[in-house]
């Protein structure tokens, strides 16, 4: 008995389209984007002028008091109510947490006092304070959490570094940078270290301090410098009002996104698709990849450092005018 050939291949067909719908569902589909979608959905009051602040691994969010020499501490996962504040005896700065979300540092310095203080994170206190000769700036801590790192004031800038592990008797490696302190940042890929200066953008070697490639005389403003997850750019706010990345290898300028004021703070989506940047009373969201200004949300008074939650869909503006904004 033969079978009929029309039948035959209609069969074939079906069974051509089975396996090509099984393909294509076994397909991996794209990720969702890892970052805000850029609205200002909640503001947490702080009196005494947030500006530096710092998300733990567990979410907690530290900032940086100027006028209270306080550390305030709240859920970020819930930014409605207030933890018990941390005090200082030098006014805080900039606050920075390890990797482990068990650590940090906070740049303190008054007229005559500076210090880099030693944070516990569970605790909620600041069990070491190492005496610093020029006032501290901003602290960064070493890929691998080893080492810590302080870019103080002056002209030139100095950059120390000394053992997270042995923090009150080590002498502190030593590199000067010409210009005055802007900002410091870790590369998450390389662990090399970027220093902003008014004048320059240097690459360090995170061990020795020693100067891989330094680019200048430049018209840096921003007071953060970032660099992107992938480890590529470069991003800082240049005085022209613009919005800067250079390629993190060669510190050649590959990118601008013209703004038309100065920048103040920078922090990157841990996705590396979103920037977003305080300038006057704005927080401008910037796609680096296209090299465009996607929104810009006035949050009013004067916004500071910027801070994303691990997980990339939440952000935390400090604004010293007396407040946190969060980001979703």
């Amino acid at each position: 008995m033969t079978s009929d050939p029309r039948l035959l291949r209609g069969k074939l067909v079906a069974a051509a389209l089975v396996a090509a719908l099984s393909i294509s569902c076994d397909e991996p589909t794209a990720p969702d984007p890892v970052h805000t979608a850029g609205t200002a959905s909640d503001r947490l009051t702080i009196e005494g002028s947030p500006s530096g602040i710092a998300v733990s691994r567990r979410g907690t969010v530290h900032v940086t008091l100027l006028e209270k020499n306080e550390i305030a501490r709240f859920a970020g996962g819930e930014p409605t109510t207030l933890g018990s504040p941390i005090p200082v005896a030098v006014q805080p700065r900039h606050v920075v947490i390890n990797s482990a979300g068990t650590s940090g540092f906070v740049a303190a310095a008054d007229l005559d006092r500076w210090v880099v203080y030693t944070l516990d994170v569970g605790a909620g206190s600041v069990p070491f304070a190492r005496q610093m000769q020029r006032p501290p700036y901003q602290v960064a801590i070493s890929q691998d959490d080893s080492r810590i790192f302080v870019l103080m004031f002056g002209d030139p800038a100095q950059v120390n570094s000394y053992p997270t592990t042995d923090q009150l008797t080590t002498k502190p490696s030593v590199m000067l940078i010409p210009g005055i302190a802007r900002g410091l940042a870790v590369s998450p890929t390389t662990g090399a270290l970027y220093v902003a200066t008014t004048a320059r953008i240097a690459r360090l070697d995170p061990a020795t301090l020693e100067i891989q490639a330094m680019v200048g005389p430049i018209a840096l403003s921003s007071r953060d410098v970032v660099v992107s997850p992938d480890g590529s750019r470069v991003w800082y706010g240049s005085v022209g009002g613009n919005l800067v990345g250079l390629d993190a290898t060669s510190l050649d300028k590959v990118a601008e996104v013209t703004n038309g004021a100065d920048v103040y703070g920078l922090a990157m989506s841990p996705d590396g698709a979103q920037l977003l940047a305080t300038s006057a009373d704005q927080l401008l969201v910037v796609d680096p990849v296209a090299g465009s200004i996607v929104k810009r949300l006035t949050l009013g008074g004067k916004p500071a450092h910027v801070a994303f939650h691990r997980s990339g869909t939440v952000a935390f503006v400090a604004n010293e005018s007396g407040w946190v904004d969060v980001i979703r």
